[in-house]
């Protein structure tokens, strides 16, 4: 079934990959300056608003406006994913600030829900983070925000021991 709903899927995330493939994140290049760990969440940001642009300049062409609005969320859940996979390896700057954003949004329960991959997405994200020398668990399905809790906790509460003992 090429049209229809089996068919749309694959196009939309084969859509997706080749947004991401353009912008060079299958790759480990990173202008110069930039953060390599951060570099995509950039990216993928970027492209999200130009989707969502898009999306509403199609206007009455609603058929166009969901093909644009199912890449920007294809590629929205791709991004929420890396956040979750790259934030160990941010450097300490960019590290605090996803941190402030990420972690307490999970709280507060912005980010409550699972972020659920298929296969396919999966593919998709390992590439991304394999050209970022990332780790990625290939049995890996869901990622949760609250997962960046525990981390930030357990450093908490480590910094706090090597404070009270004078390192």
């Amino acid at each position: 079934m090429k049209g229809g709903i089996e068919g749309e899927r694959p196009r939309q995330l084969t859509a997706v990959s080749n947004l991401l493939a353009e912008k060079r994140l299958f790759t480990p290049y990173t202008p110069k300056g930039e953060d390599p760990t951060w570099y995509p969440l950039e990216v993928m940001h970027e492209l999200q608003g130009r989707l969502d642009s898009k999306a509403q300049q199609a206007g009455q062409d609603t058929a166009r406006a969901e093909k644009l609005d199912s890449w920007k969320n294809g590629i929205q859940k791709l991004q929420m994913a890396y956040e979750i996979i790259a934030f160990p390896y941010f450097d300490n700057i960019t590290r605090g600030h996803a941190e402030i954003e990420l972690v307490w949004d999970a709280l507060k329960g912005d980010h409550n829900a699972p972020i659920e991959l298929n296969d396919e997405e999966r593919s998709i994200l390992g590439r991304l983070t394999l050209a970022r020398g990332l780790p990625f668990d290939l049995e890996k399905r869901a990622y949760r925000y609250s997962e960046l809790y525990t981390l930030c906790a357990a450093e908490h509460i480590v910094y706090l021991c090597e404070k009270s003992v004078g390192k």
